[in-house]
C-alpha cells in the first residue's frame, strides 16, 4: 500500500489519518478488471461488462499521482534515486517475475496455444508492450495485461528525472505539453499506419494518462478546493460525455481521446477523495480495501488462472458461451482470490517491507545556507575591521 506523504505504505494524509478510500478505489478498479476479463472481454462475453479500460486508465492516473507526490515530497533527499528505485524494484519485480515464470511454465506443461509473436524474454524485461506495438499482436493472451507493467516501469525510469530537473513553476506547463504530445502521437500513429495497438500500448502514446496523475500531485499542493461540489460532480459529467460521444463518433474515439477523458475524470475523483469529499466514505468498505491490498497479485494472476483452468477442464480457450464454461469461470474467482492473497502475504509484503526499511537522507537546506552566508560574511568582516582597542 502507499502513503500520500511517503507513498510507500497505506494512503495517509499529513495528519497521519489513513485514507482508506484510496485502497477502496484501487480495489474497485481491480474488480472492474476481473469482471471485464472474465465476463466481458471473452468468448460469449456480455458487452456492457467490457469496462476494464476504465480501470487501466485509473490505475495509470493513481500511479502517476502517488509517484508524483513522492517525488515532490522526497526529491530533495541526498539518496533519493537510490531509495526510490530500490523500493520500486522490491515492490514490483519479485512477485511479477514469479507470476510470469509460473504462467510460462504452466503454458509449456499443459500445452496452452503458443504465440511467439511477442518474445518470452520481453515479458521479463518489461518491453513486451513495445513488441505488441511492433508486431501488432497481443502475444500470449493469458499474459495480456502485463503490457501495462511495461509502460509503468518505463515511466518510472523517466518521471523522477523529469520532475526534479524541471523548475517547479514550469512543471505544470511541461506536463500539459506532454499530455498534448501524447494525444498527438496517438493520432499520428493511427492515421498514418492504422496501428491501434501501437497507439494503445507504447509509453509515448499513454504518457498523457501518467502525466495527468503527475499533474494531480502538483495541483494538490495548491489551495484549490478539490472537494467542492462542482469538481466532485465533474467526473460523472465527463464519463457521461464519454459514453454519449462514443455512441456517435465510432470505435476510434476511445483510443484517440476517450482514454484521456477517463483519466481526467479519475484524476478529479482521486483529488476529491484525498481532500476528504463525502463520497470517499463509500470506498472505505473492508471488502474493497482487501481487493486494494491484493490488487497487484490479482492483476498478475487472474488471466493465467482463467486460461489454465479452461485448458485443463474443458480443453479450450476461456468462454462463457456454454454452461460448463460459465461454471469454470465462476470457479476461477475464489481461486484467484486465494492465490493472490497468498502471494501478497508471503511474497509481496515481506519483500516490500525490506524496501520500507530504507530511509530517506535529507540534504542540508541549500536555500537556508545561501540566505545566511551573506550575513555570516558581514559579521566576520565587521570583526576583522573592528579597532584593536575595542576588542
Amino acid at each position: 500500500m502507499q502513503k500520500i506523504d511517503s507513498f510507500e505504505a497505506s494512503p495517509k494524509e499529513r495528519t497521519g489519518r489513513r485514507i482508506v478510500a484510496l485502497d477502496g478505489f484501487r480495489g474497485l478498479m481491480t474488480l472492474f478488471v476481473i469482471l471485464s476479463h472474465y465476463f466481458g472481454e471473452i468468448a460469449g462475453g456480455i458487452l456492457p461488462l467490457r469496462f476494464g479500460f476504465i480501470a487501466v486508465d485509473s490505475f495509470f492516473v493513481l500511479s502517476g499521482l502517488l509517484v508524483g507526490r513522492l517525488i515532490l515530497d522526497k526529491g530533495d533527499a541526498e539518496n533519493f534515486y537510490q531509495v526510490f528505485y530500490a523500493r520500486r524494484i522490491l515492490r514490483t519485480f519479485p512477485i511479477y517475475f514469479l507470476c510470469v515464470a509460473l504462467a510460462i511454465a504452466a503454458e509449456r506443461a499443459i500445452g496452452l496455444p503458443g504465440n511467439d509473436a511477442v518474445p518470452t524474454w520481453s515479458y521479463f524485461s518489461f518491453t513486451n508492450n513495445i513488441f505488441v506495438a511492433l508486431t501488432q499482436n497481443t502475444g500470449r493472451e493469458w499474459l495480456g495485461p502485463t503490457w501495462t507493467m511495461g509502460v509503468e516501469e518505463q515511466f518510472y525510469l523517466i518521471a523522477p528525472a523529469l520532475m526534479l530537473a524541471t523548475p517547479r513553476r514550469y512543471l505544470l506547463h511541461v506536463l500539459t505539453g506532454i499530455i498534448a504530445l501524447s494525444i498527438a502521437s496517438r493520432f499520428a500513429i493511427f492515421l498514418t499506419s492504422g496501428n491501434s495497438l501501437a497507439a494503445l500500448t507504447l509509453l509515448p502514446t499513454r504518457a498523457d494518462n501518467l502525466a495527468i496523475g503527475l499533474a494531480c500531485a502538483l495541483l494538490l499542493k495548491t489551495g484549490i478546493r478539490w472537494d467542492s461540489f462542482a469538481l466532485r460532480a465533474a467526473p460523472i459529467v465527463i464519463l457521461i460525455l464519454f459514453f454519449v460521444v462514443d455512441q456517435f463518433v465510432g470505435d476510434n474515439f476511445p483510443l484517440l481521446l476517450g482514454h484521456t477523458l477517463v483519466c481526467v475524470a479519475a484524476a478529479l475523483f482521486l483529488m476529491s477523495m484525498v481532500r476528504g469529499a463525502p463520497e470517499a466514505k463509500r470506498f472505505e468498505s473492508k471488502t474493497l480495501a482487501f481487493f486494494g491490498e491484493t490488487s497487484y497479485a490479482v492483476y498478475l494472476t487472474h488471466m493465467p488462472i482463467l486460461w489454465v483452468a479452461h485448458a485443463l477442464i474443458l480443453h479450450h480457450a476461456p468462454s462463457i458461451a456454454t454452461g460448463a464454461g460459465f461454471a469454470v469461470t465462476i470457479a476461477c474467482l475464489p481461486l484467484t482470490v486465494l492465490i493472490a492473497t497468498a502471494l501478497t502475504r508471503f511474497v509481496e509484503a515481506p519483500i516490500t517491507s525490506i524496501g520500507q526499511r530504507l530511509k530517506w537522507r535529507q540534504a542540508p537546506p541549500k536555500a537556508a545556507a545561501l540566505k545566511t552566508a551573506p550575513v555570516e560574511a558581514a559579521a566576520i568582516a565587521a570583526v576583522c575591521l573592528e579597532p584593536e582597542a575595542s576588542r
